[in-house]
């Protein structure tokens, strides 16, 4: 058995691909399997996937993108990592373990939400920083989305039993929250993105992404079945905030993921704002079920406001090469790494 390595590329993309497969576990058609690949890797600017070989076989993948992060005044280059996935018999031979330490050598400091029990017991012991946690909200909207989504914990293929419940059951619809000030707009649009000093300004967070236009534009040309992006752009003189969203079609019916949140004056009266109108945007939109996620104090405060329920936390890692901490306010979201891309077909 010889194990070589390799970074994703043109010759080898239908190994990886193959693997990939296995990772996922979906029932997806091969034509969508291609091109959600595609996008997903190969179409994304600043990504970077290492590939493990026994042979012509792909055994090993450790995928990652480079975002721009808002670092209280200054801008940071961080590596988030995603799709980390060696086949079982393959996992003794540390060949996951020499991935990781592959991507840790690069000149970015990196960042993880999440991940699995492994993943979460093994960063600690390469010497990653916890930032603590990051919380999960949720809002059930429609009473044969939440119906649908115990029957799907129980049994899966059972939530169609739900669709008994009358579509126009709603159990949960937050009221719309004026603005904090006058004069002040709500558009979508997925041309316009706001500017760096924007987000670095935003607040003075300790740690924060920055989503510039190429991100959101990525986000919009994926496949449809994977879902429709909706982002909002708050306004009172200059821009003043943003939400980035996306309306998902899952086996339970129509759900909702608020990706990402971002203001120029996060008080909690903005956030307020910010957080119902998206909400109520995405009601429109036919969403039965919003979830969202959040490390920031004021997000979170706004989104109990709102009526959203909270939901499982989950610890952050950080690794960087001098070893400095983050100390500060966090603003962690879904937009990270696989941009939320966790869903069903």
């Amino acid at each position: 058995m010889s194990i070589s390595f390799a970074t994703l590329n043109g010759a080898n993309a239908e190994a990886a691909r193959s693997l990939l497969e296995r990772f996922w576990h979906q029932p997806w058609s091969a034509d969508f399997t291609q091109r959600f690949f595609a996008w997903r890797y190969l179409e994304r600017s600043n990504c970077e996937v290492l590939l493990a070989f026994d042979g012509d076989r792909c055994v090993a993948t450790l995928g990652s993108v480079v975002r721009g992060y808002a670092n209280s005044e200054n801008l940071l280059h961080v590596r988030e990592t995603f799709d980390w996935f060696c086949l079982p018999e393959y996992r003794q031979l540390g060949i996951g373990l020499r991935l990781i330490k592959q991507m840790m050598d690069k000149p970015e400091p990196m960042i993880v939400i999440g991940g699995t029990a492994a993943t979460r017991t093994l960063l600690p012991r390469l010497r990653w920083r916890s930032l603590g946690q990051v919380e999960n909200h949720f809002l059930p909207v429609s009473g044969r989305m939440v119906a649908a989504f115990a029957l799907r914990k129980m049994r899966s293929g059972s939530e169609r039993f739900s669709r008994a419940i009358p579509k126009i059951l709603k159990i949960r619809r937050p009221a719309r929250i004026a603005a904090p000030r006058g004069s002040a707009q709500v558009t979508a649009s997925l041309t316009e993105v706001p500017n760096e000093s924007f987000l670095c300004k935003s607040v003075g967070y300790a740690l924060a992404p920055i989503i510039d236009r190429r991100a959101v534009e990525w986000l919009a040309r994926g496949p449809a079945e994977v879902g429709k992006v909706l982002t909002l752009f708050f306004r009172h003189q200059e821009m003043s905030g943003m939400s980035l969203s996306r309306v998902e079609n899952r086996p339970e019916g129509p759900t909702a993921k608020i990706m990402h949140i971002q203001s120029s004056d996060m008080t909690p009266e903005m956030a307020d704002w910010i957080v119902s109108e998206t909400s109520n945007r995405l009601i429109d939109c036919g969403a039965g079920f919003i979830f969202c996620r959040a490390s920031c104090p004021i997000i979170n405060g706004a989104l109990r406001r709102i009526g959203y329920l909270p939901g499982r936390k989950v610890p952050a890692f950080w690794w960087s090469h001098d070893a400095a901490p983050i100390s500060g306010m966090l603003h962690l979201t879904r937009m990270i790494g696989d941009d939320s891309i966790d869903f069903v077909l």
